[in-house]
């Protein structure tokens, strides 16, 4: 699936309960995840935006985009802390200090944002609406 840079993401949703973020980190936020472009990869072809399960064939098998909005059953980031989520981009590790993250995510790229940059897109990520999608686990290549 590829989208224009033009699409344009979800407009913020108070989705989290009990959660407030400052409009304009949720604002800046709405704009890194833009320009970083991450719906392409967490979106499937016809789904809900940032919901997950677009397949991406690697040589490594094949990994789905994850759902990275806020439902509370099958978001990934359902739960995470602010920090979690900046660590997760500093280590390319599941919640800063679990599993890996797969290759295809560009984390060390986006790990060199700002702090502040991180925890924009984390609060953007956190007001867009629920999704429940559960994504498939990765398949390993075909033997």
């Amino acid at each position: 699936m590829m989208l224009s840079c033009t699409t344009q993401p979800p407009a913020p949703a108070a989705s989290v309960p009990n959660a407030t973020f400052d409009a304009a980190a949720v604002a800046r936020g709405a704009r890194l995840a833009a320009v970083g472009n991450c719906v392409t990869c967490h979106t499937a072809r016809g789904g809900k935006p940032f919901a997950g399960g677009y397949p991406l064939k690697t040589p490594f098998g094949t990994v789905h985009g994850t759902n990275i909005t806020p439902d509370a059953e099958t978001g990934r980031l359902r739960d995470f802390t602010e920090q979690q989520f900046v660590q997760t981009l500093r280590t390319g590790r599941h919640q800063g200090q679990g599993r890996q993250i797969l290759p295809p995510m560009p984390w060390p790229f986006i790990g060199q944002m700002i702090d502040d940059d991180l925890k924009a897109i984390f609060a953007y990520l956190r007001q867009i609406p629920a999704v429940k999608n559960k994504v498939p686990d990765p398949l390993p290549p075909a033997q």
